[in-house]
Protein backbone atom coordinates (compact mmCIF):
# COMPACT_ATOMS: atom_id res chain seq x y z
CA UNK A 1 0.00 0.00 0.00
CA UNK A 2 2.92 2.33 0.65
CA UNK A 3 4.18 1.86 -2.91
CA UNK A 4 0.71 2.70 -4.25
CA UNK A 5 0.60 5.88 -2.17
CA UNK A 6 4.06 6.94 -3.34
CA UNK A 7 3.13 6.36 -6.99
CA UNK A 8 -0.16 8.24 -6.50
CA UNK A 9 1.66 11.20 -4.91
CA UNK A 10 4.15 11.32 -7.77
CA UNK A 11 1.38 11.17 -10.38
CA UNK A 12 -0.56 13.94 -8.63
CA UNK A 13 2.54 16.13 -8.59
CA UNK A 14 3.29 15.43 -12.26
CA UNK A 15 -0.34 16.02 -13.22
CA UNK A 16 -0.44 19.32 -11.35
CA UNK A 17 2.64 20.61 -13.15
CA UNK A 18 1.79 19.63 -16.74
CA UNK A 19 -0.14 21.68 -19.25
CA UNK A 20 -3.91 21.24 -19.20
CA UNK A 21 -4.06 20.18 -22.84
CA UNK A 22 -1.67 17.29 -22.16
CA UNK A 23 -3.51 16.32 -18.98
CA UNK A 24 -6.86 16.18 -20.81
CA UNK A 25 -5.36 14.14 -23.65
CA UNK A 26 -3.94 11.63 -21.15
CA UNK A 27 -7.29 11.51 -19.35
CA UNK A 28 -9.08 10.84 -22.66
CA UNK A 29 -6.64 8.05 -23.50
CA UNK A 30 -7.08 6.40 -20.11
CA UNK A 31 -10.88 6.65 -20.35
CA UNK A 32 -10.70 4.90 -23.72
CA UNK A 33 -8.58 2.13 -22.21
CA UNK A 34 -11.09 1.70 -19.38
CA UNK A 35 -13.86 1.46 -21.97
CA UNK A 36 -11.98 -1.27 -23.84
CA UNK A 37 -11.65 -3.22 -20.60
CA UNK A 38 -15.27 -2.74 -19.50
CA UNK A 39 -17.10 -3.51 -22.75
CA UNK A 40 -16.08 -7.21 -22.87
CA UNK A 41 -16.99 -7.51 -19.18
CA UNK A 42 -20.44 -6.11 -19.91
CA UNK A 43 -20.97 -8.64 -22.69
CA UNK A 44 -19.80 -11.52 -20.49
CA UNK A 45 -21.83 -10.53 -17.41
CA UNK A 46 -24.82 -8.98 -19.18
CA UNK A 47 -26.74 -12.26 -19.44
CA UNK A 48 -26.60 -12.66 -15.66
CA UNK A 49 -27.79 -9.09 -15.15
CA UNK A 50 -30.76 -9.67 -17.47
CA UNK A 51 -31.61 -12.94 -15.70
CA UNK A 52 -31.49 -11.13 -12.34
CA UNK A 53 -33.77 -8.41 -13.69
CA UNK A 54 -36.26 -11.00 -14.98
CA UNK A 55 -36.19 -12.79 -11.61
CA UNK A 56 -36.76 -9.47 -9.82
CA UNK A 57 -39.74 -8.64 -12.03
CA UNK A 58 -41.18 -12.14 -11.60
CA UNK A 59 -40.98 -11.87 -7.80
CA UNK A 60 -42.43 -8.35 -7.88
CA UNK A 61 -45.36 -9.47 -10.08
CA UNK A 62 -46.19 -12.23 -7.57
CA UNK A 63 -46.40 -9.58 -4.84
CA UNK A 64 -43.30 -10.83 -3.04
CA UNK A 65 -40.51 -8.78 -1.55
CA UNK A 66 -37.76 -9.47 -4.14
CA UNK A 67 -34.74 -11.31 -2.74
CA UNK A 68 -31.72 -12.21 -4.84
CA UNK A 69 -30.75 -15.87 -4.86
CA UNK A 70 -27.96 -16.95 -7.18
CA UNK A 71 -29.59 -20.32 -7.89
CA UNK A 72 -32.67 -18.63 -9.33
CA UNK A 73 -30.64 -17.18 -12.23
CA UNK A 74 -28.51 -20.24 -12.91
CA UNK A 75 -25.40 -19.45 -10.86
CA UNK A 76 -23.84 -22.18 -8.73
CA UNK A 77 -23.86 -20.62 -5.25
CA UNK A 78 -21.11 -22.94 -4.00
CA UNK A 79 -18.64 -21.11 -6.25
CA UNK A 80 -19.53 -17.65 -4.96
CA UNK A 81 -17.92 -15.62 -2.19
CA UNK A 82 -20.91 -13.28 -1.96
CA UNK A 83 -24.69 -13.76 -2.06
CA UNK A 84 -24.73 -17.00 -0.10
Amino acid sequence: MIIYRIIAAILIFVGATMEMDVAWNIADLLMGIMCLINIPSIFILGKYALRALDDYKRQKDRGENPVFKAESIGIDATKLDYWK
